[in-house]
């Protein structure tokens, strides 16, 4: 926690933007923000990521589920599950602006590298799809059929390609995240469905957890080929990678840890105690910290990276399920 120092110094710095039109206090804070998505509360929980505070919780609908943020921190984004609809918040002014039909059971959403486009996994049998909006406009550019029960996206910069996770098809789609063209497929085994994923900074790997297997399945982008399964806790699983690309965070709601992958070994090196049931994990933009959504103890955890240890926990009632990071 900040001590009264530094917090009476933010309140001046607030203040001060606050006279010069800048908006909310919050929202100008020095801070990365979190924007963790309270499931069974119907709520969204707005965190300071380095002051382990909350700042605010906002109503945006039905069995929210998972969230994301645009690169500048401008928009927050919710997928209501239970409301078919992709939920955007201002950050600026902390209200929803915007409610998009979504298709059937949507669950993953992501913003482009580029901050031109939020996509969102339509995972019902009625959709098996990913619906495309360009961000400002709020239009619907594309919606991509893809494999079956798709839920969640990562996305190689460098090439355009968004990646999906096709939990019934035992498979990764891919498609071009501006338009949707859809691109092929790569082949999973059968031994487990695809869930959450991960993309290395370089674009090199693609880090896939699966349910039912427990594992983590490794692709080389460059060969489409499989080059690692590797054993992690009992799930089902959220992935990030850290942003120097050296390692890569795994949770699994059925246990209480983080397991932690190293890239270069391709093998899990350590396991972090959370608490009890942790699902989203998201690194901070510099690496330091990683954010985790631990469901069932209702609460985020504050990890410092370089100890591999929880250095603090912000409340976070109603089943927190998803944490986007937006940097300062």
């Amino acid at each position: 926690m900040r001590d009264s120092a530094s917090k009476a110094r933010l309140a001046l710095v607030g203040a001060a933007l606050l006279a010069l039109g800048g908006g909310s206090a919050w929202a100008m804070a020095d801070s990365e923000r979190l924007f963790v998505t309270n499931r069974d509360a119907g709520e969204m929980s707005v965190v300071d990521g380095r002051g382990a505070e909350l700042l605010a919780r906002l109503q945006v609908g039905t069995k929210p589920t998972y969230s994301a943020a645009t690169p500048d921190g401008r928009y927050a984004f919710a997928t209501a599950t239970g409301d078919r609809q992709l939920v955007v918040v201002d950050t600026r002014t902390q209200s929803v602006v915007a409610r998009l039909p979504l298709g059937e059971s949507p669950k993953g959403v992501e913003v482009s590298p580029d901050g031109k486009f939020v996509l969102v996994a339509n995972e019902g049998a009625g959709s098996n799809s990913i619906s495309i909006f360009r961000i400002g406009e709020w239009q619907l550019v594309a919606e991509a059929k893809v494999g079956m029960a798709p839920h969640n996206i990562a996305f190689a910069k460098s090439t355009g390609i968004a990646y999906i996770t096709n939990g019934e098809s035992k498979s990764i789609s891919k498609i071009r995240w501006s338009d949707g063209t859809v691109l092929g497929e790569i082949p999973l085994d059968e031994r487990g469905m695809p869930h959450n994923l991960a993309a290395t900074p370089d674009d090199r790997y693609l880090f896939v957890a699966r349910k039912g297997s427990d594992d983590v399945a490794v692709i080389d982008l460059a060969s489409e080929e499989v080059v690692a399964y590797i054993p992690v806790s009992k799930g089902h699983h959220a992935v990030d990678a850290s942003p120097d690309g050296r390692f890569v965070y795994v949770s699994g709601i059925g246990a209480d840890v983080i397991n932690v992958i190293d890239v270069a070994r391709m093998e899990r090196v350590a396991e972090i105690p959370v608490g009890d049931g942790p699902h989203g994990v998201r690194f901070s933009p510099d690496g330091q910290r990683a954010y985790v959504a631990v469901a069932k103890a209702g609460k985020v955890a504050i990890i410092d990276t370089q100890a591999q240890k929880v250095v603090a926990e912000v409340d976070s009632a109603g089943f927190p399920f998803w944490v986007a990071v937006a940097p300062r």
